[in-house]
C-alpha cells in the first residue's frame, strides 16, 4: 500500500519502477501489460485513419499489429474483436482504396531506431509486412500485399490525411483498390509473413476509403470501425535514456498524449455519441480502446459491474468505434425515450417497498434515494444513508411498450437503519439510453479529462445535460488532484482526472455517460395500492361457499375484478368454481364426501397492474348437523286451539365437530315452506311452535 502523504515524485517514482520497469523490461523481448483506450479526430474530407487518429502532426499514434499484450488487432485469421472492418452497403456502386506506410518492429519508434535496444532480436526500425482483404464470409479476395519500402503508398502524415489520390487528385498517395462483389463487413489483416501470423508490427500512417464507383469517385464516410483498437503513442523526449524521466519530462515515456476522436455506435439503442481526446491530457504509451454497455463486469448488477477494479484487466469489447459519424444510411439513428406518467413508490407496512417507473424505450434507471443531504437535495454522498440502485430495462418476450419496472428497496438506509416510508422522503430517478462504458486499463494519466457530444439522434427538450460518471471506490491510491473518488449524480465534461501515475497503474478506471438521460425529482410518502392478507374460511361438506377474501385486504386502489387463482397454489381437497368479479368474492366447492381442512392461494391486483399481492385462504369443511325430532320420529302431529302460540315440537342436534344447541355454537332457523310464515322456532333451543 503506497502512502499517499508522500510528494507526487515519490511516489510516481515508485509506481513507475515498481511496475513499469519491470514492464520496460518485458516489453524489450515482446510483451507489455499496459491496455488504454483511444478515440480518433474528426475531418470530413477522403481519409478515414491517420486523419482521425492523429490530427496534427506532431501527434504520432501507430497501429499496434498482433501483439497479444493488446488483443492481437490486426491479425490473420483473428477474432470478430480484433478486425479492421469495412463496411460496403452497395457493392455494384462502392469501392475500397487503402495505403499503408512501411512497418516498424517497434511501437517507440523512432524514438530508439537503431539506437539503444533490440525488439524480437532486430535492431529497431522498418521490417517489411503484409496485408489482405477478406470478405464477409471469412475469404481472401485481395492480397496478401507486401509493405515494403519499394511498394507502400504512403510515407508520411501528410500523404496519409491528403486521402487517396483517385479522389483528391494530388497531395495524397496513389491507392491500392478493390472493387468488392458482395454486401457486408470487409476486413484488413496484417503479417508479417505472407500467409501466415507472424511477430507483431507497428504502422504510422494510414489510410482506408470507401468511395462511389466510376471515374470521378466520392468518399463515402463512416465505414470504417473496429470493437477493440490497438494503438501505440511513441514519446517525445528521449534524452533521458530510452524510458527515464529527466527534470525537463517527469511524464517520461508517457509523455505524448493521445488527441483522437471516435463515433461510438449504440447498437442496442442506436445512438452516436463522438467521444473527444484532444486536449483531455491523456498519456499512454501503449493501448487499446474499447466500449460496451455495463462497465468492468457483465452480471446484471449495474452498481457493482461498472465500478473501476484494481489490480486486473476487466471489461469486454461491445460497440463498433467508427473514425467518423456512421454512414445513416447503414446505421440509422434511434429515438429518445421518456417516461411514461410519474414514477413512484409502493409500501403498506412502511417497512419495505417497490418504486415503480414507466418508460417508452428500453435504456437504464438509476435511482437515488436521498437521506443524507450534506451536499445538497438529491446528490448522492457516499459513506452516508443514501442509497443508489440501478437496472436495465430490456424487453421481455412479447413484451410491447411501455415498460414498466420496479425496483425493490428493504426500507434499510445506506448505515442499516430502518427508514420510514410512510413520511415523505427525497428520491431521483434518471431514465438513460445509450449506455456508454471506457474501462481503461493501466492508464497512467488523465490530467484534464476526455468531451463527449450525443451526435443523433438529437434528445429531446426536456432532457438534462448529459454528464459523465465515475465509481472509483475500489482504488486505494489518491488521484492527486483533490476529486472525489465516486461521483454518482454525474459532472459536466471534461472531468474525471488523476495527475497521480500509480493511480491507473494495472488497474482498470471505468467512466461512464449516457447519449440520453431525463430526471425525475420527487419528495413523498409511499402508498399502499393494494395488500393482500391472509383468510381463514369454513364450508359445508358437499356445497359451494361464497368466500369474501377481499373483507380484510388493504389498498386504495384494490380492482375486484383483477382476482386471479391462476399460477399460485391450488386447492387439493375442492375446486374454485368462479369468482364475482362485483364483490370478489370466490367460489369454493369440496371434494365429495370431504371434511377437514383446504388450503388455496389468490392474487389481488391493483386497477393499474402496478402491484399484485398473494394471500393464502384455509377453509375448514364441517358436515351438516344431523336433526331429529323430539320422538325422533321424522313425522309429529297435534291439535291445538286457535289463537294461541304452541309448541309443535322440540328438535334436537348434533354435530361433528361437537358443537350443540342452546349456546354451544348451533342456531336454529327457518328457511323455507309454503307456511313457514305461521311456524317459529326458538333459535337456542330448536322448539318449533304453530302460531294459529
Amino acid at each position: 500500500m503506497r502512502k499517499n502523504s508522500r510528494t507526487f515524485l515519490e511516489v510516481y517514482n515508485d509506481c513507475f519502477f515498481d511496475s513499469h520497469f519491470f514492464y520496460l523490461s518485458l516489453f524489450y523481448k515482446k510483451t507489455s501489460w499496459i491496455i488504454l483506450f483511444v478515440l480518433a479526430v474528426f475531418i470530413n474530407i477522403y481519409a478515414e485513419g491517420s486523419k482521425q487518429i492523429s490530427p496534427t502532426a506532431n501527434d504520432l499514434v501507430l497501429l499496434s499489429i498482433n501483439n497479444s499484450g493488446y488483443n492481437n488487432f490486426g491479425q490473420y485469421n483473428g477474432s470478430d474483436d480484433q478486425r479492421l472492418y469495412i463496411h460496403i452497403e452497395d457493392p455494384a456502386n462502392e469501392q475500397i482504396f487503402l495505403g499503408f506506410s512501411r512497418p516498424v518492429n517497434y511501437g517507440n519508434w523512432p524514438c530508439n531506431a537503431g539506437v539503444c535496444c533490440l525488439q524480437n532480436g532486430e535492431t529497431i526500425g522498418y521490417v517489411d509486412g503484409y496485408f489482405r482483404i477478406k470478405d464477409p464470409n471469412g475469404n481472401v479476395v485481395f492480397g496478401p500485399q507486401l509493405l515494403s519500402a519499394a511498394t507502400v503508398p504512403i510515407s508520411s502524415w501528410a500523404e496519409a490525411v491528403g486521402g487517396p489520390n483517385q479522389i483528391a487528385g494530388a497531395g495524397g498517395y496513389n491507392a491500392f483498390s478493390y472493387s468488392p462483389a458482395m454486401a457486408g463487413d470487409y476486413y484488413v489483416e496484417f503479417s508479417r509473413n505472407a500467409n501466415s501470423n507472424g511477430t507483431d508490427m507497428y504502422i504510422e500512417w494510414w489510410d482506408i476509403t470507401v468511395a462511389t464507383s466510376g471515374a470521378n469517385p466520392a468518399a463515402i464516410d463512416g465505414r470504417v470501425f473496429s470493437r477493440n483498437w490497438a494503438f501505440f503513442t511513441s514519446p517525445i523526449n528521449c534524452s533521458g535514456g530510452s524510458f527515464g524521466c529527466t527534470a525537463a519530462n517527469q511524464f517520461g515515456l508517457f509523455d505524448r498524449p493521445f488527441n483522437g476522436i471516435f463515433y461510438v455506435y449504440s447498437t442496442t439503442d442506436s445512438l452516436v455519441t463522438k467521444v473527444d481526446f484532444n486536449g483531455a491530457g491523456f498519456q499512454p504509451v501503449a493501448f487499446n480502446i474499447f466500449f460496451n454497455d455495463t462497465g468492468t463486469g457483465n452480471t446484471g448488477d449495474v452498481v457493482q459491474d461498472r465500478k473501476s477494479l484494481e489490480g486486473v484487466l476487466a471489461g469486454t469489447a461491445l460497440y463498433p468505434l467508427f473514425l467518423n459519424d456512421p454512414d445513416q444510411n447503414v446505421y440509422p439513428s434511434g429515438t429518445i425515450g421518456t417516461y411514461s406518467g410519474d414514477p413512484f413508490v409502493v409500501s403498506c407496512d412502511g417497512q419495505s417497498g417497490q418504486f415503480f417507473v414507466t418508460v417508452t424505450k428500453p435504456g437504464q434507471v438509476d435511482l437515488l434515494i436521498d437521506l443524507n443531504q450534506a451536499s445538497g437535495p438529491f446528490l448522492y454522498d457516499p459513506g452516508t444513508e443514501d442509497i443508489i440502485k440501478a437496472i436495465k430495462v430490456e424487453p421481455q418476450p412479447g413484451e410491447v411498450p411501455p415498460y414498466t419496472r420496479a425496483i425493490a428497496w428493504d426500507g434499510l438506509d445506506g448505515l442499516g437503519n430502518q427508514v420510514d416510508l410512510l413520511t415523505p422522503f427525497d428520491f431521483q430517478f434518471i431514465y438513460t439510453q445509450g449506455a456508454f462504458h471506457l474501462p481503461v486499463y493501466d492508464a497512467e494519466f488523465m490530467t484534464t479529462g476526455f468531451t463527449f457530444q450525443t451526435v443523433r439522434p438529437i434528445p429531446p427538450p426536456n432532457a438534462n445535460p448529459v454528464n459523465i460518471y465515475y465509481d472509483d471506490s475500489n482504488i486505494s491510491d489518491d488521484n492527486f488532484n483533490g476529486s472525489p473518488k465516486v461521483l454518482l449524480d454525474g459532472c459536466v465534461a471534461p472531468c474525471h482526472t488523476w495527475n497521480n501515475g500509480c493511480y491507473g497503474d494495472v488497474n482498470t478506471i471505468n467512466t461512464w455517460f449516457f447519449g440520453s438521460e431525463e430526471r425525475r425529482q420527487k419528495n413523498e410518502m409511499a402508498i399502499c395500492l393494494v395488500e393482500a392478507v391472509d383468510d381463514m374460511a369454513g364450508a359445508a361438506m358437499n356445497m359451494v361457499t361464497p368466500i369474501d377474501v377481499l373483507a380484510n385486504d388493504d389498498g386504495i386502489a384494490i380492482d375486484t375484478a383483477g382476482i386471479s387463482t391462476t399460477g399460485v397454489l391450488q386447492p387439493a381437497n375442492g375446486m374454485i368454481t368462479g369468482m364475482d368479479p362485483a364483490t370478489g368474492q370466490i367460489m369454493y366447492l369440496p371434494d365429495n364426501g370431504f371434511t377437514g381442512t383446504d388450503m388455496f392461494e389468490y392474487i389481488l391486483c391493483d386497477t393499474g397492474m402496478f402491484v399484485c399481492d398473494t394471500a393464502l385462504v384455509t377453509v375448514a369443511i364441517s358436515a351438516p348437523p344431523a336433526i331429529t325430532n323430539y320422538n325422533s320420529d321424522p313425522t309429529a302431529s297435534a291439535s291445538y286451539p286457535e289463537n294461541g302460540l304452541n309448541p309443535v315440537d322440540d328438535y334436537d342436534a348434533t354435530d361433528p365437530d361437537g358443537e350443540t344447541e342452546n349456546g354451544g355454537g348451533l342456531t336454529w332457523s327457518i328457511t323455507g315452506g309454503p307456511d313457514q310464515t305461521e311456524l317459529s322456532i326458538d333459535p337456542a333451543t330448536g322448539v318449533l311452535s304453530f302460531n294459529v
